[in-house]
């Protein structure tokens, strides 16, 4: 239950901390030595995560960014994770068994933002956000 540290060249084995010390067993000798916290550094490794294959992936197919439009609503077409819980503005849909979604978005006269948010089945998510113009008054 201890860490595995090196102490003057030796490999030894971090026991029990007793008494502001660690006490350390040579796993050469049996030898035990008391060491003051402070000439002891345990270096912990950061985890490796790669991020590519963590990142949940989200597209909107339709439409894209920047859109005009001559409507009052738009159907916002996309591609997530399989089975992924997906919010369009306030729109709650899930992505059917290949990632595919789809939600219908009302539109006010001007620039809309459209903000699309999935979360796969692991708890991972990915946000996008695009601009619709509606012109539907002129």
């Amino acid at each position: 239950m201890g860490k595995t540290v090196a102490v003057g060249g030796l490999l030894l084995l971090a026991g029990i901390f007793l008494g502001g010390g660690w006490l350390l067993k040579n796993k050469i000798n049996s030898k035990h030595e008391t060491l003051n916290p402070k000439q002891v550094t345990i270096a912990t490794p950061e985890p490796t995560i790669d991020a590519s294959a963590q990142k949940l992936t989200l597209t909107v197919t339709s439409p894209l960014d920047g859109v005009v439009v001559k409507a009052a609503a738009v159907t916002i077409k996309g591609k997530t994770a399989p089975k992924a819980d997906v919010s369009v503005n306030d729109i709650e849909t899930k992505a059917d068994s290949v990632g595919n979604f789809s939600a219908v978005v009302k539109l006010d006269e001007g620039q809309n933002y459209v903000v699309v948010i999935a979360v796969g089945e692991d708890g991972e998510f990915a946000k996008l956000e695009l601009v619709v113009t509606s012109e539907t008054f002129e």
